[in-house]
């Protein structure tokens, strides 16, 4: 049986520790080329990374991973105002590769290959070219949920590898197209594939799926979480029923995304496998107490099991398969 987030609990154990201040958030990839203070990487869509979102989260000592739907020379203006440990992705319609090659000359370090599912044509052949476009800087690429599809990725020379297909709250791919891995089974089946890092990405919902990912993967890539935040791209809207304040989070494969990046809508041989959505808005202070809330979750998940750092986690860290009864046992309100 595969497992998702809320399937699973992790163990506690024998804790050392007098204080959480002792336990360590810091990351690094196992490549050496990405290191980070907390281990969470903004999802590369347009209603979650812009310029202002990366520099916020620089400032907590994670990242942001700016979207590619723009145009080439937005796109380098959106990456200039960013801080430098910044990601830029790359697809595979027309202009990516000179996408690339602009960013790359803009003086870009860290490169996302995005699509929907990366164990495919599209990877084989455009992973090379980008590779020789940036030389070794650090490559990341994805989605893929399956052992073979992460080695797939490995072979192809990619630093660190997305897993994730149709766990998010705005992806429609489940109900679509009736694919997916639940991410739990997922996070086990690519981690144990290859040597290289995994990047969790898609489903979390809670610091605690961030703590249950960390597991298994060296950093979290978190969308959901961050919608409606102050720092996201996108209007704030009163909501008609005078309820308070809301922002739109969308899915990147559905029918608004599509057409706001295309200027036409969906093909009639494709179906939207992403949602739009309304997400009740976050002021600055809201989204400092978010961050501060992951975080200090981590920290409070390394002082349960006993472990320093998330290495030592993945190392010790244990974890069992619970039933709904024993999920809900768990659940506060």
């Amino acid at each position: 049986m595969d497992l998702t987030f809320d399937d699973i609990t992790i163990e506690p154990g024998y804790s050392p520790f007098h204080s959480r201040a002792e336990l360590s958030t810091w990351n690094s990839d196992k490549e050496g080329k990405l290191e980070l203070h907390l281990p969470i990487i903004s999802a590369a869509m347009d209603r979650i990374t812009g310029p202002e979102m990366a520099t916020y989260l620089a400032k907590k000592g994670a990242m942001g991973c700016l979207h590619r739907f723009w145009s080439i020379q937005d796109n380098l203006l959106a990456y200039q105002a960013s801080p430098r440990k910044t990601f830029v992705t790359i697809g595979v319609g027309s202009g990516e590769l000179e996408r690339a090659e602009a960013l790359r000359d803009a003086g870009a370090e860290y490169f996302s290959f995005d699509i929907a599912y990366a164990y495919s044509i599209h990877a084989k052949e455009m992973i090379p070219k980008i590779r020789e476009i940036i030389g070794d800087r650090c490559l990341m690429a994805g989605n893929v949920c399956t052992g073979s599809g992460a080695s797939f990725l490995e072979e192809l020379g990619v630093d660190l590898i997305k897993v994730g297909v149709g766990p998010s709250s705005c992806c429609a791919t489940r109900i679509t197209a009736g694919v997916g891995i639940p991410q739990i089974s997922a996070l086990i089946d690519c981690s144990e594939s290859v040597e290289i890092s995994i990047v969790s990405d898609g489903g979390c919902r809670t610091a605690g799926d961030i703590c249950k990912s960390l597991l298994f993967s060296d950093f979290v890539m978190i969308g959901t979480i961050l919608a409606g935040t102050h720092y996201t791209p996108g209007q704030v809207y009163t909501n008609l029923n005078d309820d308070g304040y809301h922002k739109l989070f969308r899915g990147m494969a559905g029918s608004d995304a599509y057409r706001d990046k295309n200027g036409k809508d969906i093909p009639d041989y494709k179906a939207p496998e992403g949602v739009t959505i309304r997400v009740p808005y976050k002021d600055a202070r809201e989204t400092d107490k978010l961050l501060q809330s992951i975080a200090g979750g981590i920290r409070s998940c390394l002082s349960y099991t006993g472990c320093s750092d998330i290495s030592d986690l993945q190392a010790r860290g244990k974890w069992r398969q619970v039933s709904h009864a024993g999920y809900r046992e768990g659940l506060t309100g």
